[in-house]
C-alpha cells in the first residue's frame, strides 16, 4: 500500500469515476506492490484531467513523478487528448504542479468551467 508522505497532489475534485494508473515494482517479491499511482478522470474529448498523484517516501520520487505523468500524457494521447489539466486551490499544490512542468491556463481556453477557488493548470501533450 502507498504511504502518503511522500510526494502526494490531491485534486479538490478527486472522488468517484476516476481511473487509476500505478507503476509497479516488477522485481518485488510478489511482484503486485505499487511504487506509485496516479488518478485521472476523462473531462472530454480534448481534456484528461489528474486527480491525484502519489509517490511514497523513500523512493526515486522525481523520476517516478515524471514517470507517472508521461503514463498520463500517453494514457491522454491514446484516447484523442490533446491537454492533461489539473485543479489547484493551494500554493504547493501550485508548486507540485509546475516541478512537473504543467502551467497555469484560463478555464475558457480550454473549454473548462470556472470551479472558483480551483486554479487550472495544463500540460499539452
Amino acid at each position: 500500500m502507498l504511504d502518503a508522505g511522500g510526494s502526494v497532489y490531491r485534486s479538490p475534485r478527486l472522488g468517484g469515476g476516476v481511473v487509476w494508473y500505478g507503476l509497479h515494482d516488477l522485481t518485488a517479491a510478489n511482484g503486485a506492490a505499487p511504487e506509485a499511482a496516479a488518478a485521472a478522470l476523462p473531462m472530454s474529448a480534448r481534456v484528461l484531467e489528474v486527480c491525484a498523484i502519489v509517490v511514497p517516501t523513500g523512493v526515486r520520487q522525481d523520476a517516478l513523478r515524471g514517470r507517472l505523468v508521461r503514463e498520463l500524457t500517453d494514457a491522454g494521447r491514446a484516447r484523442g487528448a490533446q491537454w492533461v489539466v489539473a485543479g489547484a486551490v493551494d500554493v504547493q499544490a501550485e508548486d507540485f504542479l509546475r516541478r512537473e512542468g504543467f502551467t497555469p491556463v484560463a478555464a475558457r481556453d480550454l473549454g473548462l468551467r470556472e470551479l472558483d477557488p480551483i486554479a487550472w493548470w495544463a500540460l499539452e501533450i
